[in-house]
């Protein structure tokens, strides 16, 4: 494993600000695993720097493993204030403790749901996702019930759901595959609740004010994403990647997904 020194990132991202790149993502494999490899500096010591900047830029992580957040890290983050997007891709997999065993995944329920409160402890009502597998080769019924409970418990934004794929070389590669039915019905059971999550906090955000970054314009609206990881549709033609505030005026739920309708308060 290994990371871009410091340095380097900077200058990279100072490149992207002065060409009018106004969110910025920041990727890994173990995003949150980030250490220097010249002065050892850490994902949070790295986002010290970053803040520093000067620019109306914000970041954006892509995901966080939930053992990498950190009471520490969530600190430093929420002092970024607005240069720091209010959204954690935190992948789950499973909400069964025997099937995360089984996967060798270093966490629990318990411990993802200590997780997901630290972020809201520090965030409020941040856009929280998960990544999750449906039709893992040992997961019964009730353990899979267990996941959609546990789902719904945690009260995410919404899921990223993947069929299971054995990978070669590994220990679930050797098991035995559930049936084809067995594994495309629970990833639609899955999907049908990642659309439920989506409508659900899409809706508690209605009368907010998020910060969006507007995409394109077409047939007189413009898209957008919120800091949350929100879609918003604006009224009127915006110059695409700006940052406008818009109060979340309705919700849109259809094929697309789900996107929020806003009124931009300023240009």
């Amino acid at each position: 494993m290994s990371s871009k020194p410091a340095a380097a990132a900077l200058a990279e991202i100072k490149r992207l600000v002065s060409a009018g790149f106004a969110e910025i993502v920041l990727c890994g494999t173990r995003l949150g695993m980030y250490k220097c490899p010249d002065s050892g500096t850490d994902l949070g010591g790295l986002m010290e720097l970053l803040f520093g900047l000067q620019g109306g830029f914000r970041i954006r992580f892509s995901s966080l493993e939930p053992c990498e957040v950190s009471e520490r890290l969530a600190v430093i983050l929420k002092s970024g204030g607005e240069k720091f997007c209010d959204y954690f891709h935190l992948p789950m997999q499973s909400g069964s403790a025997a099937v995360l065993k089984a996967m060798g995944r270093p966490y629990d329920p318990a411990g993802y749901l200590r997780k997901l409160r630290l972020l809201r402890k520090h965030f409020g009502d941040p856009g929280l996702y998960a990544d999750i597998i449906a039709g893992y080769p040992s997961e019964t019924e009730g353990q899979f019930a267990e996941t959609v409970s546990f789902v719904r418990q945690c009260g995410l934004a919404g899921l990223h759901v993947f069929r299971f794929s054995g990978r070669p070389g590994t220990k679930a590669y050797m098991l035995k595959p559930l049936s084809r039915k067995i594994v495309n019905e629970r990833a639609a059971a899955l999907r049908a609740l990642d659309a439920e999550l989506r409508s659900a906090y899409a809706a508690s955000m209605r009368g907010r004010v998020l910060r969006v970054l507007t995409l394109r314009n077409k047939d007189g609206g413009a898209s957008g994403l919120a800091s949350n990881f929100l879609q918003v549709g604006l009224q009127g033609a915006f110059r695409p990647g700006s940052i406008v505030e818009a109060r979340i005026t309705g919700v849109i739920s259809g094929r697309a997904g789900c996107v929020c309708s806003g009124e931009a308060l300023q240009r």
